[in-house]
């Protein structure tokens, strides 16, 4: 097949309506560019606020899981375009992977129990008394783990012990 050779407009070598017409299409070619780059700019704004509303979404998700552990604000900072992070999603994942590995390690998530030790739990043995105390024991446990992790000191070797230290001066186990 045979191309068209492309068409070169100039006012020297052309007369005066092919000029008009040469600068109309080219001030129409000028608007349609500037017209792409706003919707660009709109899309890429746009992604970016889609994008922080799911990474908002995961951090809000792991600092319930982890509370006293995990800083919404504090990560947020980090990893949101509105807060000026350049992360993309793959550095994003690896991060909020590393941010939940350390707050696991510093207390197991926080689940709904109900608050208080029914009754008949006296005659069960101390592990299943365990898991089913209050929540403001594992509130307390997660807030001193905070503190031992802020202070970068470790009062408690584990979890567990923090958790034992609680049971004791709260009198549920001896």
């Amino acid at each position: 097949m045979h191309k068209p050779a492309p068409v070169h407009y100039s006012a020297e070598n052309e007369d005066e309506a092919e000029s008009v017409k040469y600068s109309q299409l080219l001030e129409s070619h000028q608007s349609l560019l500037g017209e792409h780059g706003q919707l660009k700019s709109q899309f890429g704004k746009l992604m970016a606020e889609r994008t922080d509303a799911i990474r908002s979404h995961k951090l809000m998700q792991l600092a319930n899981q982890y509370e006293g552990i995990v800083d919404f604000d504090d990560e947020a900072s980090k990893v949101l375009y509105a807060a000026g992070s350049e992360m993309n999603d793959e550095e994003f994942e690896d991060y909020i992977a590393t941010v939940e590995k350390y707050a696991a390690k510093a207390a197991p998530p926080t689940e709904m129990i109900p608050i208080g030790v029914a009754e008949d739990d006296e005659a069960e043995s101390l592990p299943a008394n365990m898991e089913r105390y209050s929540q403001g024991v594992q509130t307390e446990v997660v807030r001193r783990m905070a503190n031992d992790a802020k202070a970068e000191v470790s009062k408690y070797s584990s979890y567990e012990d923090c958790e034992m230290e609680v049971c004791r001066e709260l009198k549920i186990v001896d």
